[in-house]
């Protein structure tokens, strides 16, 4: 998805670890989010972590970053992902991104995915193992 969200920030914190401690709010214990649990139990993974995570999703001529992640869960099985273009690419191409060959401002992510049926037994087991 589209998080808009750089690695290591509470979004992204809270979709691949399952939850968001509270010093990670915007504001902290003095924010009205505070009184919430961020917490779920999807047991997500990143489809690029470890496989050609791209250095970049988004790049411009004043911004480069990833902002853009493919979450799984348990119940599938990562088959391929579409190799990332590279900066020398995209900038190749005009200052970044969009130019005249890419309309986005964004790099194209894509995954293969095989979907399994889990018990819960399976849910929990796999969700241990993160």
């Amino acid at each position: 998805g589209d998080l808009n969200a750089l690695p290591n920030t509470p979004a992204h914190e809270f979709l691949l670890r399952g939850e968001l401690a509270v010093d990670r709010i915007p504001g902290g214990d003095s924010s009205p989010l505070a009184a919430y649990d961020f917490q779920h139990d999807f047991a997500f993974r990143s489809a690029y972590d470890g496989k050609g995570a791209p250095n970049f999703t988004n790049l411009t001529s004043f911004f480069k970053g990833t902002l853009d992640y493919i979450a799984y869960g348990p119940e599938c099985t990562l088959r391929a992902i579409l190799e990332t273009l590279s900066e020398s690419e995209a900038r190749r191409e005009g200052n970044g991104l969009p130019n005249r060959h890419r309309g986005s401002d964004h790099i194209p992510l894509m995954a293969e995915l095989e979907i399994e049926v889990l018990d819960e037994q399976q849910r929990r087991k796999a969700k241990g193992a993160k």
